[in-house]
């Protein structure tokens, strides 16, 4: 590993337009390596300060979980899409029909509500009839008593 950091920093300084001397080059390199101990002091200061407050040390396993569970979710959307269309095509047709069923439910209690309005105003209207044919006949029996106690006198 020393060996690749080596080997990078000499491609680094390679492609440098300036050429430089070689304490130069060792002052440069030593203050990388002090950028890089710094870099990894940091990131295990984060590490010790996340232990201490009781969580998990790195949240790179949370985070590649979160990125799996994305990719199979997103993996699911269409065929998930797909479905619910299907299902919304059903949903439909099945409040077209119960409209429809309500709309003859309704019609019918209608009716048969206008149905026996109509027959309750006609017995009424008999009764009314009834009522009238009675006080029609008190009045000839009435009329016909008083007609028979005058011819009986």
């Amino acid at each position: 590993m020393r060996g690749d950091i080596l080997s990078n920093i000499v491609r680094n300084f390679s492609q440098q337009p300036i050429k430089e001397t070689a304490l130069n080059l060792l002052d440069r390199a030593a203050g990388l390596r002090r950028g890089t101990i710094q870099d990894v002091q940091k990131s295990l200061q984060s590490i010790e300060h996340r232990v201490g407050a009781s969580r998990r040390p790195t949240t790179l396993g949370a985070r590649y979980g979160n990125h799996r569970v994305n990719e199979v979710l997103m993996a699911g959307v269409p065929l998930l899409i797909e479905k619910l269309a299907r299902r919304s095509e059903t949903l439909g047709k099945v409040l077209k029909a119960g409209a429809t069923v309500f709309e003859q439910v309704a019609s019918l209690v209608l009716r048969r509500q206008s149905k026996r309005t109509a027959e309750h105003g006609y017995w009424q209207t008999m009764q009314a009839g009834e009522k009238e044919l009675v006080r029609e006949v008190r009045n000839q029996a009435e009329t016909q008593s008083r007609a028979r106690s005058r011819n009986a006198r």
